[in-house]
Order: structure tokens, then C-alpha cells, then sequence
């Protein structure tokens, strides 16, 4: 079956738009018929080679030129003339100064502008122009153009070249923005050479690829690959992948060249254009089965048409790592929802990883790769461990993620878990997508409650940036340095409970005797946390708490057999509960998150019981905040009135 990208698809299923402009194939094949038709052409030809004409001008002369040979006399017949004359003369003199002058004329007609490559195809096919004219015309005009000669006409369009130019020089991180897919990039910037670049790709492929090999300028090039359409056909963006010249070398680093980068996004776009055919709202299931069907389809071709590379694993582990970044960062993603922008990435993550198997845990990452990329690289690594395409993982890896000191609080190894940490932990009240996808292989281990805590021992120098502040720093600096080392704390104990939720997941002896240690470990952690943190991002703390809480209350059972808790695990609900009992409000918000769990009111009713909550106390009080700051402390009684009948009926037994 041949493979379409999906507007290609669209495009050839829906082939419904009659073209009433004049076919330069048939036309000129019945001009070249008329015995008379070459020498009728002389005065049309004589005024184009003397470059000075208007396009107005030379619709004159071609229109004598149609009443010579008794044609039709409308605009398209005059144009279609002067489109053949300026082929032949480009082909007998293929310089930038006559191409100058067609583009000028093409300016000023749509049909010339549209109609001059096929015009020349036509020509070389029946030898009456040189192909090689116009592939030492082209590797001209993309000489020229790389080092910003050929201007072109419009003066927005040279700007836009510059600016550019300017932006990338500046630019740090070329291979992110690369990924990025260069935004902002105005596509038709070099349109006016697009004829040329057409004729290029067609005549001769190879010498295409070394001539934009030669050039520097991204903008240039992705400009270059619209313009020959792989935005548009799968054949064109195929044929260069299989030729390009590599981006990556054996280590993985990259050459800085950006013609792979860019054809990479140039696929990812086109796939991601399956889930824009089908209606976000109430779409049919069948819809969204066949579009899943045709991203996977593509998904695979393009995985491994690249796999055919001889450089195809550093591209796939550069390329994977930026994908997972993306599902990192989309912390409410849904991977099993189509239109969500993880799902693709999801996607290609696993038909690389079915390619790649164990070349995966056995590299590193370069010296130039991005800080994010060592978080990211290591999540792909556990993703693909848990999927079981590779049998082994280092647990290192892992944890030495957050290995930082006070002595290496400021240099790179500290900076890059700083930087990682702000990037991929957000301040919301949810367990973050990387503590995931960086905690199974821990999980797996024999003891991850002994790794689990015996790293979160060695943070002790973090944690004492937390209360007191980097040492060397001013007092606005501390304050910095005390929330960023507060959110690697944070994010560490979100790793731990990714741990405690892939051992509940298991569930069977070993996990269980080691998620009841570690549970033990993450509530004594943040109950330390509430301790030495007085003021920097108590709702995160309280957060972590409440999930923590909420994971003893639900999972707890009352027999030893399948349970993950019992009613006798330590610490108890009594004692979790018992922590926050002094604090009205947070009793209340415990008692809201109970509801929004759907835990059952007489469930809820015994725990406060336990806990020797009183509720028309926390009632009272709760009242009285209320009425002076509603926003602040919103209350509902309906719920405690609820829960209080429930003790009602409790204390009667």
C-alpha cells in the first residue's frame, strides 16, 4: 500500500477542483505542430533575451505571435507563450541575472509564476531545454541564497530573512528550537526560488542534497523542504531521508546540521494532522479508532524507514528524548486520548523502543546534550523497561538524579537538577507525570524502600538549604535557593510515592512488606518537611500530606490477606489523622478530599471518631472563619451534618 501523509490523502480521495487554466503539456504539444510556431516566436524571444520588457509588454508581442497562428486570443494563451520563451531562454543562458528577470516578469502573472516549473519539465522531457542548465542555475541561485544574496522582490520577505538570520546566530539552543520546528518561520520566505528548487529535487536528488548540506540557515532549509512539497507528499519527505547526510554522530552528538531535525518535524506534524480530521466534540468511536489505526500506521512507517539509516540510533535516542520531555511536561496528558498532544508522542516513543531494545539502557548521553535531556533520557529508559523492551535498567541512573550537596549547590551538576526540577515538577496539587515514569525501575528492586530513604537521608545538606539558606547568599538569594531546594525535596518525595503506587500495583508479599516501609519513611519525610518549612509553599507540603493520608485510608483493609494495609500497619490512620488534628482547617480540607474520593460519610464518620475529632467544635470554628473570609475559608455544613449523623448512629452501638 502506498503511504500518504494525511492531507496528501485527503487531497487525492477528494480530487474534485477542475483546473480551467491552460495545461502547458497539451498546449505545447499541439503549438509544436504548426509547422510555423518556432519562427513566429522570434520577435517574443529577441525581447525576453534583452531582459528590459514589462510582462504587459510582452503579452503584446505574444499576442501578435496569437493572431499569426490564429489561436484563441484570451490571457492564459499570451502567458503560456511567454512561459515557454523564458524556459529556452533560461536553458541558453542559466544565469542569476536571467532568472532575475523571469521572476520579475512571474511576479506580475499568476499563470507564469504557477506554471514555469511544469513549462520546463515539459521542455527537458522533449529536449528542448538542458536539464544540466537548470541544475547549474539552481546550485547557483542556493549558493547565493545561503549567503543571503538573491534578494527578493518583496522587501517583507528580506526582512523576515534577516531577522532570521540575526535570531539564529544568537540562539543557544539551536537543536531545541530545531525541535521546536522553528517557530515563527514564515515558510514562503524563499518561495521565489521554489521553481528552482523544484527542479533540483526532480533532476537530479543527490546534487539537491548537497547543496542545502552546504548551508547553515534552518530557515533556509525547512523553507526549502515546503517548497518541494515534504510537507505535502510522503514520497518527496521519504526520499530525502533516505539520502540526507547524518546529523548525529556515533555518540549521539549533534553535527549541527539541521536538515534531520527538520525532517523529523516535518513527519511529526503531518501525523499529528490524522486526529484534526475528526470533530473534538462527540466524535464517533469509529472515527477515533481509524485515526489511532492511521497514526500507529504512520507512526511505524516513518520509525522505520529512519531505522533503515546506518545512523538511526543516535537519531531515535536524541529524538525520543525530546518526545518524552513533551509527555513530562503535559502533566494532565492522557496518552489514550487522541487529541491529546502526548498521544503522538506517546506513540512514537513506543515504535521506536520496539526498534531500539536494549541500545536504549546500554548508551548515555553526550556531552551537548540539553540539561533537560538527562531527566528525560532516563524517563524513556524506565518506559521502556516497563514495556519490557529492554530487559535491564541501571537503578543508579535513577537515583543519582538527585545527587547534589551544598558543595555543588552552584555548579553544573547542581544547576542542571535546579533546572530540571523547575522544568518538570509543577506547583500543583497532583503527583506529577515524571515522578512516574522515573520511579518504576526503583520498584522493582529488592529493597526500593532502603533506596528510597537512604537517599532522602543524604539530602540532609537540601534540606538545611530549606531552612536556612544557601550559606554564601544574600537574603534574596537564600530566599531563592531555600524554594528551589524545597522543590527538589518536593520532588523527590513525589518519587517515592510513584514507588509506593507501583508496589501497591503489584501487590503481593514482597511489595507489600516493602510499600509499608517506605509508607512509613514518606510520612515521617513530610512530616519533617512541615517542620523545617515554615513559610515556602506550605499548600504543596499540605498537598502531599493529604495524598499520602488519602493512600492509608483507601488502601487500608481489614484482614492481613491481599491487603496492602491493615487496620495494625503503622503508622495508623489514628496517628496520620493525628498530626493535623490541632489544625481546624486542615481537618476540614481532609474531610472535603474524603468526599471528593466518595469515601462513604459513616467510613469518614469512624475515622474522626478514632481520631478524636470533634466535629461540632471544627463546626463552630469553621463557622466563624467563614465569616470572616469566605474566599479564604469557603465552608459547607451540609457535609459535617452528614458525617455527624453517622457518629450519631455509630455511638449507639
Amino acid at each position: 500500500m502506498t503511504i500518504k501523509w494525511p492531507s496528501e490523502k485527503l487531497n487525492f480521495e477528494n480530487q474534485t477542483y477542475n483546473d480551467d487554466h491552460l495545461d502547458p503539456k497539451t498546449e505545447l504539444t499541439e503549438l509544436h505542430k504548426l509547422s510555423n510556431f518556432i519562427e513566429e516566436l522570434t520577435g517574443l524571444t529577441s525581447i525576453i533575451e534583452k531582459k528590459i520588457a514589462s510582462t504587459e509588454e510582452l503579452r503584446v508581442e505574444a499576442y501578435k505571435v496569437i493572431e499569426s497562428l490564429g489561436l484563441n486570443s484570451q490571457k492564459d494563451y499570451q502567458d503560456l507563450l511567454i512561459t515557454y520563451v523564458c524556459s529556452l531562454s533560461l536553458s541558453n543562458e542559466p544565469t542569476l541575472v536571467s532568472w532575475n528577470y523571469v521572476k520579475q516578469i512571474s511576479y506580475n502573472s499568476w499563470y507564469i509564476e504557477n506554471y514555469l516549473y511544469d513549462t520546463i519539465i515539459y521542455c527537458i522531457e522533449n529536449n528542448y531545454c538542458a536539464a544540466n542548465s537548470f541544475i547549474d542555475l539552481a546550485k547557483d541561485a542556493i549558493s547565493s541564497l545561503s549567503n543571503n544574496g538573491l534578494p527578493s522582490i518583496s522587501e517583507r520577505k528580506n526582512e523576515a530573512r534577516l531577522n532570521n538570520k540575526n535570531y539564529w546566530c544568537r540562539e543557544e539552543n539551536k537543536l531545541e528550537q530545531l525541535w521546536w520546528g522553528l517557530r515563527h518561520n514564515e515558510m514562503n520566505s524563499y518561495e521565489d526560488e521554489s521553481t528552482l528548487l523544484r527542479l533540483l529535487f526532480k533532476l537530479n536528488i543527490n546534487e539537491f542534497i548537497n547543496q542545502i548540506s552546504s548551508s547553515s540557515n534552518p530557515f533556509f532549509i525547512q523553507s526549502v523542504f515546503w517548497s518541494i512539497g515534504t510537507d505535502f507528499k510522503y514520497e518527496s519527505w521519504a526520499n530525502i531521508v533516505i539520502i540526507s547526510p547524518p546529523a548525529f554522530n556515533e555518540d549521539s552528538s549533534w553535527n549541527q546540521s539541521p536538515i534531520f531535525p527538520l525532517l523529523l518535524v516535518t513527519a511529526y506534524n503531518n501525523i499529528n494532522n490524522v486526529s484534526h480530521s475528526i470533530p473534538r466534540h462527540n466524535p464517533e468511536q469509529t472515527q477515533i479508532t481509524e485515526a489511532k489505526n492511521n497514526i500507529t500506521e504512520l507512526a511505524k512507517e516513518v520509525v522505520e524507514l529512519i531505522n533503515k539509516r546506518d545512523d538511526s540510533t543516535p537519531i531515535f535516542k536524541r529524538w525520543s528524548a525530546w518526545l518524552m520531555r513533551n509527555i513530562l511536561i503535559e502533566n494532565d496528558h492522557d496518552e489514550s486520548d487522541i487529541f491529546s498532544s502526548a498521544y503522538l508522542d506517546a506513540v512514537l516513543i513506543d515504535e521506536i523502543g520496539k526498534v531500539l531494545r536494549d541500545e536504549i539502557s546500554q548508551s548515555s548521553l553526550p556531552n551537548d546534550a540539553m540539561s533537560w535531556e538527562s531527566w528525560s533520557y532516563t524517563a524513556l529508559k524506565s518506559h521502556y523497561f516497563q514495556k519490557k523492551y529492554t530487559s535491564k535498567v541501571d537503578v543508579s541512573d535513577f537515583i543519582d538524579l538527585w545527587k547534589v550537596t551544598v558543595n555543588s549547590w552552584n555548579n553544573e551538576e547542581g544547576e542542571k537538577l535546579k533546572n530540571n526540577v523547575k522544568m518538570f515538577i509543577p506547583l500543583s496539587d497532583n503527583i506529577p507525570t515524571v515522578a512516574y515514569c522515573l520511579s518504576y525501575p526503583i520498584s522493582q528492586e529488592k529493597n526500593p524502600d532502603e533506596l528510597w530513604l537512604n537517599t532522602w537521608i543524604n539530602l540532609q545538606s537540601i534540606k538545611d538549604i530549606v531552612e536556612f539558606g544557601y550559606p554564601d547568599g544574600n537574603s534574596k538569594s537564600k530566599y531563592d535557593d531555600s524554594t528551589t531546594a524545597h522543590r527538589i525535596l518536593l520532588s523527590f518525595l513525589y518519587f517515592g510515592i510513584g514507588i509506593l503506587d507501583f508496589l501497591k500495583g503489584d501487590n503481593n508479599d514482597i511489595s507489600r512488606r516493602s510499600g509499608n516501609f517506605l509508607y512509613t519513611s514518606l510520612f515521617e519525610a513530610v512530616n519533617e518537611m512541615r517542620e523545617i518549612n515554615y513559610f515556602i509553599d506550605r499548600d504543596g507540603i499540605d498537598s502531599l500530606f493529604n495524598q499520602i493520608m488519602m493512600r492509608r485510608i483507601i488502601w487500608n483493609g481489614l484482614v492481613e490477606t491481599n491487603s496492602f494495609f491493615t487496620e495494625s500497619s503503622s503508622p495508623t490512620i489514628k496517628d496520620t489523622i493525628g498530626r493535623i488534628s490541632n489544625d481546624i482547617v486542615d481537618v476540614w480540607r481532609l474531610i472535603q478530599i474524603f468526599n471528593q474520593n466518595n469515601i462513604e460519610p459513616i467510613r469518614v464518620a469512624q475515622i474522626l471518631k478514632e481520631a478524636s475529632i470533634d466535629l461540632d467544635e471544627l463546626d463552630s470554628q469553621m463557622q466563624t472563619l467563614n465569616s470572616l473570609d469566605k474566599s479564604r475559608y469557603p465552608y459547607d455544613d451540609t457535609l459535617v451534618r452528614k458525617i455527624k449523623s453517622e457518629t450519631t448512629h455509630l455511638n449507639t452501638f
